[in-house]
């Protein structure tokens, strides 16, 4: 079982809610572990935006930088913000 699955057994989700989904860690405003990243929206000094599965979002903060982009993303700096929009399914998909 994965970590995000033992998670969401222990509040009462289960395996379909996170599947298709997204998970993110924010490590103490220090980094963040972002799962089920489709793309790079835009990068800025102070800002980064990606697109989720389910939602898009908008890492705020200084002297943020991607240390990884493979599989997950890991964002570095001093994280201050993290602000999620929720993307709607277009219908017939």
């Amino acid at each position: 079982m994965s970590f995000f699955s033992e998670i969401a057994k222990n509040i009462g989700l289960n395996e379909l809610s996170l599947s298709g989904g997204y998970s993110v860690i924010n490590y103490n405003g220090e980094a963040v572990y972002l799962e089920g990243v489709i793309r790079l929206l835009s990068i800025e000094d102070d800002t980064i935006a990606l697109q989720l599965r389910g939602a898009n979002v908008i890492v705020a903060g200084m002297g943020l930088r991607i240390s990884e982009l493979s599989g997950g993303c890991i964002i570095k700096g001093d994280i201050q913000n993290l602000s999620f929009e929720k993307r709607r399914k277009k219908h017939g998909k």
